[in-house]
């Protein structure tokens, strides 16, 4: 990837060593980011790590979110106090419902979201929910605000004929 749209920032990935924390510390790295990524996993770490190749912009933090003690010492370690705060261990791909005919997001197309976010290029969304979710809220939508022939009607909680 050639963009450096990180160049100079820092930041803190959670949930660094699969899934969408490793794709988001991955692509933020390559954008040029010095990245402190840290998960409870340190097999998944070092191999965040390798693939990296950036050991200069790449920090790994054994450590468990749940514990105040960790969180300092790998803001500590890493970064300092001038984190750019993201947490992709808490948005997860909506499992299937319903049997809608959609999939799930890739880590890397959540990463591209998360790294946008935290990029100038985005500098003027602020109090936003960003839905990355493959089109699952408006088919949700559509199925809760369908026509009929008295027009639009919404779905109500208990209102199983949506």
């Amino acid at each position: 990837m050639d963009v450096q749209r990180h160049a100079g920032r820092r930041a803190i990935v959670t949930g660094a060593a699969s899934g969408i924390g490793y794709a988001t510390a991955l692509r933020m790295v390559r954008e040029g980011a010095h990245v402190t990524a840290c998960d409870v996993s340190s097999e998944g770490l070092a191999l965040l790590a390798d693939e990296a190749g950036t050991p200069e912009r790449l920090v790994t933090a054994v450590a468990d979110i749940t514990s105040q003690a960790d969180v300092d010492s790998a803001v500590e370690t890493g970064i300092g106090s001038t984190a750019t705060p993201r947490n992709p261990d808490h948005i997860a791909p909506w499992m299937p419902l319903f049997g809608l005919a959609t999939r799930t997001a890739k880590p890397d197309e959540i990463a591209a979201v998360v790294s946008w976010l935290a990029s100038d290029e985005a500098s003027n969304v602020n109090g936003a929910a960003v839905t990355a979710d493959g089109g699952w809220t408006a088919i949700l939508l559509l199925r809760c605000l369908r026509a009929d022939e008295s027009g639009w009607r919404r779905c109500r909680p208990g209102n199983r004929s949506a």
